[in-house]
């Protein structure tokens, strides 16, 4: 007989599975967190690149009609915001 004692492979099956339900919770957790749509489009005003980036993520995922050109504009340089109001020109 071995020193090892072997786990059954039920065992196996709901560490396994346990592993992956926590996995999931996590990964909702963090779909939870992106930005809405609303929220994508004040964050392309924010020094942020990191928020930018995501907030683009967002805005490109969603494809409102405006998205196109915003996103454009703002590849070219041409997107401005009011500092006040924040709100985005092309």
């Amino acid at each position: 007989m071995s020193e090892f004692a072997t786990t059954p492979p039920g065992k196996k099956l709901v560490s396994l599975l346990l592993c992956f339900s926590i996995l999931m919770g996590f990964a909702q957790a963090s779909i939870a967190a992106e930005f809405s749509l609303d929220e994508s489009w004040k964050i392309l005003s924010s020094k942020s690149y990191s928020k930018k980036a995501r907030a683009i993520e967002t805005i490109a995922q969603h494809n409102p009609p405006k998205a196109h050109l915003a996103l454009k504009a703002m590849l070219d340089g041409q997107l401005y915001f009011a500092k006040r109001s924040k709100e985005l020109y092309v």
